[in-house]
Formats: structure tokens, sequence, C-alpha cells
């Protein structure tokens, strides 16, 4: 869980006296934020399946997830939200503030490196694996839906085009939003990087 979620939140708590087995609390804090989606989903993961088997599509997703993993744990800010069969889901707060450019170019770099990552692993092991990425910025439910094993999740339109702006994006490239590109773009006050440009190998389509 997003660590400023936790403290903030009145989060439900599950302890040995209750033998009804149910949350000590029945109200979990659900709150309306902007934030940055990004939704990774491999490309043709069915026939992936068929072909690697049930290890063998386990490990590989284990290790691509880890090395997900990794690099969003490097960077302030970022969080895991989810992984769903070949789908992982990460996110970032927005500020609507000056931080907002970097938040947004902290999605793009991850983005590229989920690419690099299966280049790496094609190249490592001969296979041909690909993906789509979308990334969507926007207003976001968060919270904890339910009271059986309660987990983080985000809802609303941020994450719903996310999901679409994935579904139609081309093979290795990331499907983004007008807002998300201007926000890219805005130059930040007193920001060095202002008159030079930034470079990036992945690919990205805009959608309004």
């Amino acid at each position: 869980l997003p660590r400023d979620f936790v403290e903030k939140s009145n989060f439900p708590v599950q302890t040995s006296g209750n033998k009804s087995g149910r949350l000590t609390s029945e109200i979990c804090r659900h709150e309306e934020r902007e934030a940055v989606v990004l939704v990774f989903d491999v490309c043709n993961f069915t026939t992936l399946c068929r072909q690697e088997g049930d290890v063998g599509i386990a490990t590989l997703m284990h290790n691509l997830f880890s090395a997900f993993d990794a690099s969003v744990k490097t960077v302030p800010g970022l969080f895991k939200m989810d992984t769903i069969g070949d789908a992982y889901i990460a996110a970032s707060w927005l500020s609507k503030g000056p931080g907002d450019r970097q938040t947004c170019h902290n999605l793009l770099r991850l983005a590229g490196v989920m690419i690099k990552t299966l280049e790496e692993y094609n190249a490592r092991t001969g296979k041909d694996l690909h993906c789509r990425i979308g990334i969507a910025s926007g207003v976001v439910l968060a919270g904890a839906f339910g009271w059986l094993q309660p987990r983080f999740h985000l809802q609303g339109p941020a994450m719903l085009m996310a999901e679409e702006l994935e579904a139609t994006a081309s093979h290795d490239c990331v499907n983004v939003t007008t807002c998300f590109l201007h926000a890219l773009q805005r130059p930040e006050p007193h920001d060095p990087s202002t008159h030079t440009h930034t470079h990036t190998h992945t690919h990205t389509h805009t959608r309004a």
C-alpha cells in the first residue's frame, strides 16, 4: 500500500479475538485523487501459456515482474498497484504542481524499462515476446474494496483510460493521452532541463 494512504486511512485490521472472521472495521477510507496510471500487458499471452507450460509461464512472469518491481522501488512516489495475470499496473499521485512533469517522466521511463526488459529476454532466449503499454492521467478513486483479504485498488476514469490505451496500443509501444503528453512537456520553474531535449527509446502514441 502507498504509505500516505495507510497513514491517512481507517484501514481495517482483523484480530485473533474476532471469531466471526470479519474485519473489526467495516469502514475503509476511499478517496478521490489525481494520479497517473500505467498498465502493461504481454501480447498473445494465451498462446504463450500453451507454448511455455504452467511452470515456464509462472517463471517467466515472476522474472519479468521482479525486474519491474526493482525499477519501481527506486523511484520515490511510484508504487505498484497490482498484477493481474500478465498485466502489471503501476501509478503515482499528481499534485497539480511543478513536480507533475517529473512524475510523468518517471512513468514513461518505467515503460521504457519494461520494453527493454522484454528485448533483453528475447535476445537471451531467442523468444519473440512483445507488450503493449497504456498511460493515462486524471481522477481515480483509491481504496480497498471488500472486507475479505482487502487489497488496495484504483478505480475511475484514469484507470479505465489506461486499460483502454493498453488494449489499443501497438506492439512494444506506449499509448498515452494528450493530457499526459502535455504534462510531460510542461516546463517547470527554474528547471535547467527546460532548454534541453529529453530523448527516450519508447515509441508513444497519443489519444485525446
